[in-house]
């Protein structure tokens, strides 16, 4: 009797834990229902892959992962992208990520500014950022190590 209980409560936990999980890491949710959108899922641009992270620092190169990477324009029809980044090390880590967009014929729309982000040791953190011009078609995000404050 006891035994059946744990594997039930245990069963549940691993459950409910998998259901928070999935929920967490859908970037799409609070875009659903905007232009384009079908089914509630964000439509990602056509060349939306993994080839649109640069990690300029080869420090980074085996410490973080890319878990998924998109855009979608939101309602004001500007450029939304996301990315979720996952720190495979024990310690936290101080990185700085900037966006850069690009209009059709791939010249950057703007310079881009760095943004300090912690990574928990082994926590995957999600990155937003939006286009401040509809001209905005395609992005790069880049990531390196944090620099020290001056």
């Amino acid at each position: 009797m006891r035994t059946a209980t744990l594997k039930r409560m245990a069963l549940i936990g691993v459950s409910a834990i998998l259901v928070f999980r999935q929920a967490a890491a859908d970037p799409s949710d609070d875009l659903a229902g905007t232009p384009g959108a079908i089914d509630g899922a964000a439509p990602a641009d056509k060349d939306s892959d993994f080839d649109n992270l640069e990690v300029v620092d080869p420090f980074l190169a085996n410490r973080i992962a890319l878990l998924r990477i998109g855009s979608q324009r939101g309602p004001t029809g500007l450029l939304g992208v996301f990315a979720g980044l996952k720190n495979k090390t024990a310690h936290r880590l101080e990185i700085e990520i900037e966006t850069i967009y690009k209009d059709q014929s791939g010249n950057e729309l703007n310079t881009g500014s760095w943004i300090h982000l912690t990574l928990p040791p082994n926590a995957v953190q999600d990155y937003r950022s939006s286009a401040i011009s509809a001209a905005a078609v395609d992005f790069l995000i880049r990531v390196r190590r944090a620099r020290p404050a001056q």
